[in-house]
This record gives structure tokens, sequence and C-alpha cells, in this order.
């Protein structure tokens, strides 16, 4: 449902990225905040293509990141603060923001004056505490107040985001979550393990010696898998461009017509409701003492908004929420199944203009104001007529490049014809060598590119295969097989993988000797003078625990095995060599209560990932863009 950071600072880097994703849309444009007017030494900050991005925009965006990241680290957020480099993220994020806007652009994306109307009318900042418009006198004394550039550039800045927003559900529209994926979220949301533990060190066994020759051969021809150089393959490709024929596409009026009456159901809507919310999480292991704490937080916002503070102004500052925290708390419009049950209900039974009190989730306690309302029943023409246009004019782009591609894969004969084949086509012959799990992110090819990139027969033609800009068609020109490293250029590879292995043995021998057929860890420790530890709260996947060396698939399918009971004791080989383990606290797999959370889990791994998948498109795009950074400007504010 809603894009929550995880509060373990061990894992600040995933937090970074996750944060990354979702600022893109949003860093600098001023949707939520004041524009500084300040800042006017430099007349720009970055630079793409024509269009420049001002020192305004980016100073505004560095002073969002900077109240966000200080809400998310607390007092710790000016340890971490060299390491965010705020100024770099900053106009990284606003020159993703540009290239997005320019590509939509491009793809005959465009904003109706009733799309941006509907913003504005939905916008808690011009709405009554009915939930109803203010009206047009005072929106407009709004502006005079909040925003130096008027109604006019607030409004074209309404209008840049819709764009931005059709390109990215276009580009995100080939993401699914498969049902193995939502499996895996939810275990790792709601499945725990907690254990006492020691660990029995390979580096306090006997060294055993020098490792003889034939030890060590043996070794080497027994795990000759770790040792593969892995293969790799030569291709040339060209591309037909969906932007080479989008200009060709007229679409009529009466396709248009055509098209809204054969798919209407495509436009219908169901009862739907907007909200905005301000997060505070509770941790999973939190104590009675914790949640106390963060409902009273909660409830003290609560009285804040019914003394008249806004929504708006607090969830950027207090929300734990980030994607919803930068647009004010504002989740959007919504229908029935897309949020947790308790959550819907709230929603759904509070007038428009209301608060809803303090709701609990299992992602913490919610703050909600109910700030919208839609009636079910069928979009008019009028207002999705533009849409339909760019749907057609997409749709038609993908057949001619279609077509294009499969009349220079049908031209080509062998892979020795297809230079001159891309040549006759007019098109560009590039090239590339990778392996099948290479990024390959210059050209950001479909699953069916790789498919066949590695299936096809040396000398063979792909069939047209989806790219992130059209359609490509490839030639196999030659593979380089995996082979086995010499045994003389991994020596010392191999030793050590040797040496290790008969270490772990060791300790993994000496912890089942201490732990004996009692069974008892304390007696144990005690008997290797080692001190007992607490794990904590574990989920499913990577766990790593202090002194084990790093991850251990191992250690992690036995202590998440749905046979494990409080109480269970064990030998589990990791990397810095054995630990022992008591199980203390279990909360293993509901299927049940999956099957009821599985809908809105959905959702909101979908979100993510199409997030995810849109910043790796634009990661590639750029190359084509002329960017230019102000230096001088930015590299202060990464101190």
């Amino acid at each position: 449902m809603l894009n929550v950071m995880r509060e373990n600072l061990r894992h600040l880097k995933w937090v970074l990225f996750i944060v990354a994703i979702s600022m893109t849309l949003y860093l600098g444009t001023g949707f939520l905040g004041d524009r500084d007017s300040g800042g006017r030494s430099a007349p720009w900050a970055a630079k793409v293509n024509n269009s420049e991005i001002s020192t305004r925009d980016f100073l505004s965006a560095t002073r969002n990141m900077n109240d966000y990241y200080s809400n998310l680290l607390g007092e710790q957020y000016e340890q971490f603060k060299p390491q965010l480099r705020l100024g770099t993220q900053a106009i990284q994020q606003l020159v993703n923001q540009q290239v997005q806007l320019e590509e939509a652009l491009k793809l005959g994306f465009r904003a109706s004056d009733q799309e941006v109307a509907d913003l504005i009318l939905s916008d808690p900042r011009f709405q009554d505490a009915s939930g109803k418009f203010v009206g047009a006198e005072q929106y407009k004394q709004y502006f005079q107040r909040e925003w130096a550039g008027g109604v006019e550039a607030f409004e074209e800045e309404l209008a840049r985001e819709i764009i931005s927003r059709k390109w990215a559900d276009l580009v995100g529209q080939a993401v699914r979550v498969s049902s193995r994926e939502l499996e895996d979220a939810y275990r790792q949301r709601y499945e725990k393990t907690r254990v006492r533990y020691v660990v029995v060190a390979s580096a306090d066994q006997p060294s055993g010696g020098p490792v003889p020759q034939a030890a060590l051969e043996a070794w080497y021809n027994a795990h000759q898998d770790d040792y593969m150089q892995g293969a790799k393959r030569k291709i040339r490709y060209a591309v037909v461009q969906r932007q080479s024929v989008l200009q060709e596409i007229e679409v009529t009026d009466s396709q248009i017509e055509k098209y809204y009456g054969e798919n209407r159901k495509a436009f219908e809507t169901t009862e739907q409701r907007r909200a905005s919310h301000i997060l505070f999480k509770v941790p999973p292991s939190g104590t009675p003492e914790e949640r106390a704490e963060v409902l009273a937080a909660a409830e003290a916002t609560l009285a804040r908004l019914d003394a008249g503070e806004a929504i708006a102004d607090l969830a950027p500052k207090l929300s734990a929420d980030a994607v919803s925290a930068a647009r004010g708390g504002d989740l959007g419009f919504f229908g029935r199944g897309a949020m947790v049950p308790t959550f819907e209900e709230a929603v759904f039974s509070t007038p428009v203009g209301e608060l809803a009190g303090v709701v609990r989730t299992d992602f913490g306690y919610h703050v909600i104001k109910v700030t919208g309302a839609r009636e079910a029943g069928t979009r008019p023409l009028e207002e999705v007529r533009e849409e339909i246009r760019t749907r057609i004019s997409l749709n038609t782009a993908q057949e001619l490049i279609r077509e294009k591609a499969a009349g220079l894969a049908a031209s080509a004969a062998s892979a020795d014809d297809f230079a001159a084949a891309v040549q006759e086509a007019g098109l560009e012959l590039l090239e590339l060598t990778a392996a099948a799990d290479d990024s390959m992110t210059e050209i950001a090819p479909s699953p069916e590119f790789r498919n066949e990139m590695f299936e096809l027969p040396v000398g063979g033609i792909s069939s047209p295969v989806g790219v992130a800009r059209g359609m490509a068609v490839f030639s196999v020109d030659e593979e380089f097989p995996p082979a086995v490293a010499p045994l003389e250029d991994v020596r010392i590879k191999v030793e050590a993988a040797f040496r290790n292995d008969r270490l772990g043995k060791a300790a993994v021998a000496a912890a089942r000797s201490s732990l004996g057929s009692r069974r008892d860890l304390d007696r144990a420790a005690r008997a290797l003078a080692l001190e007992v530890q607490d794990s904590g709260d574990l989920a499913p996947g990577r766990v790593v625990l202090p002194g084990i060396g790093g991850v251990s698939n191992e250690l992690s399918a036995a202590l998440f095995d749905d046979q494990l009971a409080v109480g269970d004791t064990g030998v589990i080989a990791v990397p810095a060599g054995a630990l022992i383990y008591e199980v203390t606290d279990r909360a293993p797999f509901d299927p049940d209560a999956f099957n009821v959370a599985s809908a809105s889990l959905e959702a909101e791994l979908l979100t993510q990932k199409r997030q995810a998948h849109v910043q790796a498109v634009l990661t590639t795009l750029r190359a084509d863009y002329r960017i230019e950074i102000n230096s001088e400007l930015v590299a202060p504010y990464d101190s």
C-alpha cells in the first residue's frame, strides 16, 4: 500500500535507493513547498539539451531532501549527511525529471485543461472544510502569498507533472509481480524468527598444516563450477525507433470516437475516495512502551489538525511514508481493495473534508483526512479524448515499427548480409557483447530480447524484439563458451577455499560436540567460553548476524523451516565457522492471512517495481541527451 522505509540503518544503501526512486517525479517542482527566491548567483543548475534547470529549483529540491532525511534519520542525520551527497542526488533527480518530460513530449503526450483542472479541484490546499473548491479568487490569492511564479506557472507545472506521469505509466505497463515475488515479500514482512546463539569461529580451530598438492587438485576438480568463466555472445543489432514513426501518424476524431465506443469499459470507474495521511511507523519488534509513544505522537498530530493546521504542511515533516509525504500526504484517488482493510474502512466511512482520526494498520498509526470522492461511472469522451489519441498513436506506432523490424529481419538471410540489410533500411548498426545476466543498460532489452540472444544459433537472425526505444533485430555473430580457469591461474583462490572448508568443518564438529545430547545452549556456550547473543527479530531472506561472517543460505533455510518451533536447537555452518542456536520466538507463514493481504501487497510491490523500471529506462535514455551540471553550484551542497 505505502512505500514505507525500514528503520534499520545497517541497510542505509537500500533506503537511499528507494528514496531516490520515490523522489523522481517531485523533487524541486515546488508542488508542495514555497519557492526559494534566493540563490540568484548562478543562472542555472543544469542544462538538458536546450532546457535549463534553475538554481531556484535546485535549492528547493536540496532543501526538501535535507528536511526529508533529517526527519528519517533523526539524531543520526549529521553522521550520515556527508555520505548522502544531497546536492548530487537533487540535481540528478531533476535531470531525470527533465529527461522524462522530454521523452513524454516526443511521444505526443499532452495534458488537457480538464486534467489540470481535476488536479486543482482535488488539491487539499484549495478546498474548504467541506472539501469543496475555495473559489477562483481565493485560489489566485494563494499564489500571491506562496508561489512566486503565479497561477500560470503553477498550472504549467501541473501539466508537466501529468505528462510525465503518462510516460511513466506507459513505460511501467510491462512490469508484473510474480506469485513468487508476492509470497516472498509477504514472508519478509510478517514471518519472523528470534534466536539466542553463539558462533564457533573457524579461525579458532587448528590449521591442519600445509595443503598437500593432491588434496588441492582434488578440491579443484570437485569444484570446477566455482572457477568457471561465463559464456558470452557478440551480436550486431539495429533499432527501429518508436519516435521515428510517430510524426507520420494522424489520429482523426472518428477514430477516437470509435475507440471510445468499443472500449467504454476501459473508462469506467468504481467509487473512489481521495485521502491524505501522516504515517507514524511502529518497529516490527516494538515494545508496548514504544507503541504507546508512537500512538501519542499520532494523537498529538491529530489534535494539531483539529486546531486548524494543514495536513499538507505537516506530512512532509512528520510522515514515514516517503512518497505521499512529498505530496503533502496525498495518496490520490483509490477504489476499494487498494488499501489494507482498516485503512479503507476508515476512509470510505468518513465524509469528505473531515479527519478519520488515528487508524492502526500493520504499517503503524495513520492520521487520515478524506479530501475527495468520485462516484462510480464512465469518464466522458471529452475528458479522455487526448488520452485516447495518444493510445491510438502509440498502438499504431508499435505496429509500424514492428512491420519495419520484421521487414529488416526478413531481408537478412544470415548474419553475413545483416549489415547490408541494416544499411539499406537506413538504420544504425551497433554491436554488443554480453553474458546472459549482464544488465545491458545501453539497450534496455525486453525478456524476449534476452531469450533470443542466448537461444538462437550463431549466425541466426532474431525476430523483432522489444527494447526501450522501439523494436530491435540482431544477428548472433560469435559465442564465447564458458570455460574452467586453469588451476595455476586460480591456485591462491583454490587453496583459500580448501583451507576455509577444512576449518569450517572443524568448527561445526566442535559446535556439535559442545551442544551434545542435552541440547543446552547455555552449557555449550560455557564449555566454549563464549557469550550468548540475541538475534532480535529476523525476517526471511538474507539473514546476517554479528560474527557469522556474511550470508548463510543454510542458516536462512533452517531458521525459516515451516516445522521450526520455539525451543528448537541446532548447529548450522556459517561463513565464519558454525552457529549454535536456540529458537526463542517464531511467527510462521500464515496462508490465510497471506490470501487476505495479497491484493494490497501486490499493488504496493507493482508500484515499487514500476518506479525502479522507470529509473532504469531513464538511466539508459540519458545517453541521448547533452547534460551539463553546474558543479560549482552543486558541489558545496554535497558536504
